[in-house]
């Protein structure tokens, strides 16, 4: 339970900064588990919680700022709550990251798309786990999750 209020808050607080949702198919995001939280006409955020684990992705439209993965990413890092310790940031050929340790003992990690196959549209996904997944680990889940994404938009 705890997650969720961390994930709500984190997404909120990142979201407020930018104006995301027109060309998602909710049919999709449904059949993948997903629910829509919040959605205006240029965000959407969705998540999924399972026993092991909990997603919240936002999704962004019609953004056009050249730096906006990195400007998302420094919102999140700003907007992430006081219980979250940044142990690591790196980053892929597609994404920003973020690892962050919750005083709970989970983590809590953020991935920025750096550009995903729809023109400024972008997506920040926050997952948490119990999981202290580095290197190519979270290369694989950043692939997995934009992939994902770039499914659910049309």
């Amino acid at each position: 339970f705890m997650k969720k209020i961390i994930l709500g808050l984190f997404l909120i607080l990142g979201a407020v900064s930018f104006a995301a949702a027109r060309g998602l198919d909710i049919n999709k995001v449904n059949k993948a588990g997903y629910n829509l939280s919040k959605q205006d006409e240029f965000s959407a955020i969705i998540d999924k919680t399972t026993d092991i684990d909990a997603t919240s992705i936002a999704i962004f439209f019609e953004i056009v700022e050249n730096d906006a993965a990195k400007q998302l990413l420094d919102d999140a890092k700003k907007s992430a709550p006081e219980v979250l310790k940044l142990v690591d940031t790196s980053e892929t050929k597609r994404a920003y990251i973020a690892k962050y340790k919750g005083t709970d003992g989970s983590y809590y990690y953020v991935f920025v798309s750096k550009k995903l196959k729809f023109k400024d549209t972008f997506a920040t996904v926050i997952y948490a786990t119990d999981e202290d997944l580095n290197g190519s680990e979270l290369d694989k889940l950043a692939d997995s999750f934009f992939n994902q994404v770039e499914s659910f938009l049309r």
